[in-house]
């Protein structure tokens, strides 16, 4: 179980326009997400929550800088490969199987470090947990659609709507 905590945590990015002021993205945020527990990040349209979302998984871009504590079982050292959140929107491309674009994620997103098998191993049981064993092996759509989940919500595009 992971136990994930973060101490007065405050975002800055450079100001537009070359200008020596700092832009405050985020500022003193403390809180901690519990294991097996379901935690949502809501607020209006702009307020931050995808900045505090890259802060806590190590994904804020080069010019912003993070000051602040984020503790993952007590720990400082945060690997970006080791965290992660699902987004609003995801595309999934519709050749893969369910179990092939759990996979493809999975190379994505876990520690290099882990062989083959472990991430196999970590696939399925994501497969297990998630109820998908009897569409494990289905593909998610033919070949010219992507599927985009958007708020829980499945819709199918064509391919060609989304360039």
């Amino acid at each position: 179980m992971v136990m994930m905590m973060w101490e007065d945590v405050t975002v800055e990015r450079p100001s537009s326009f070359g200008a020596q002021r700092k832009k405050l993205l985020l500022s003193g945020i403390t809180g901690f997400a519990e294991p097996a527990r379901v935690m949502a990040v809501m607020g209006p349209s702009g307020c931050g929550k995808t900045t505090f979302l890259d802060s806590l998984t190590g994904k804020l871009a080069p010019n912003v800088v993070m000051t602040g504590n984020i503790l993952i079982n007590g720990k400082k050292n945060l690997n970006s490969r080791d965290v992660s959140y699902v987004a609003q929107e995801e595309l999934f491309l519709g050749t893969l199987t369910v179990k092939e674009t759990l996979t493809f994620s999975a190379n994505m997103r876990l520690p290099s470090k882990m062989s083959k098998e472990e991430i196999n191993k970590v696939v399925e049981e994501t497969i297990m947990e998630m109820g998908l064993e009897d569409c494990a092996d289905t593909r998610i759509g033919n070949w010219h659609c992507i599927i985009e989940v958007n708020n829980g919500n499945e819709k199918i595009r064509d391919q060609k709507d989304t360039d």
